[in-house]
């Protein structure tokens, strides 16, 4: 899946990759009405495109309890 594209490309350093992941994710979590975390994906996106890694990485405990949040409401 694209998130998990997202934690491999963080946990091998490949701030490429996870822009691109956290991009595509923005976008369908947009059009999927899911605000916050479409808000939280595209901070991170700015943080890769400002060149702060550690930063965008720092938001992840927050961006997979919001994620594993909507996968709960889905499955409701």
């Amino acid at each position: 899946s694209i998130y998990e594209q997202l934690v491999k490309s963080l946990a091998e350093k490949d701030a490429k990759g996870a822009l691109a992941a956290s991009h595509s994710l923005k976008g369908m979590t947009a059009n999927l009405s899911m605000l916050k975390l479409s808000e939280l994906f595209a901070r991170q996106v700015a943080f890769f495109r400002a060149d702060r890694f550690e930063e965008a990485s720092a938001m992840m405990p927050e961006i997979d309890d919001e994620f594993h949040r909507m996968i709960v409401l889905i499955e409701e």
